[in-house]
């Protein structure tokens, strides 16, 4: 005989239903609450700090390291402030503070160029300043080649100094003023008009 398997029936998958629900809502309650037990019993980590972990605080101040090239005996000034000199076994070492902004200083050395150039301060800074001297200006960056003017004008000694005060000659006058009174026209004087007055009678008044 071959037993009948029963029949599922709206009721039957409704039960189920709650089953499966029930049982997923017991999960997770179980994991909150497992969740919430961890988090009370671990103890709260504080953070890192440079005392705890060892590592050392930033420095305040900053190196700026000044040097030559050729080495050679130079005088380094921020303004009219004189930053100190760098010999040719020694270079210049000025401690600024972290951050102070930067420096222009200028690099003077015998024999050569001076120099302007900049050195910042947010961290340890080696400048090496290559020096040119006046001889080698055509190797600079952004060298120009002097313009000829030619020969200058030959000037004779013997002529008379030239006097600013000195009026012009009547053939060196203006553009403006190219007459000359030798070739101008003779002017002839206007005589003034008599004044105005009671005239006799029988005078005629001519008008000029």
């Amino acid at each position: 005989m071959s037993s009948a398997m029963p029949e599922e029936t709206p009721r039957t998958w409704s039960k189920k239903s709650r089953a499966l629900a029930s049982a997923s809502a017991l999960v997770a309650c179980t994991c909150v609450c497992t969740g919430i037990a961890l988090s009370q019993a671990a103890p709260a980590t504080p953070p890192a700090t440079a005392a705890t972990s060892g590592a050392l605080p930033a420095p305040t101040t900053v190196r700026i390291t000044f040097a030559t090239e050729p080495p050679t005996n130079a005088l380094v000034t921020w303004g009219k402030t004189s930053l100190g000199r760098i010999t040719t076994r020694a270079e210049l070492v000025v401690i600024r503070p972290r951050d102070s902004g930067p420096l222009d200083v200028v690099v003077r050395a015998a024999g050569f160029l001076p120099v302007q150039t900049r050195a910042h301060t947010f961290a340890d800074t080696r400048v090496s300043v290559k020096l040119t001297r006046p001889t080698e200006t055509a190797t600079l960056l952004g060298y120009r080649v002097p313009i000829d003017a030619g020969a200058p004008i030959a000037v004779d000694p013997a002529a008379a100094p030239h006097d600013p005060n000195a009026t012009p000659p009547w053939n060196v006058s203006p553009a403006w003023n190219m007459v000359q009174p030798s070739s101008a026209a003779p002017v002839t004087p206007i005589a003034p008009a008599p004044a105005p007055g009671p005239a006799a009678a029988g005078t005629p008044i001519v008008h000029p």
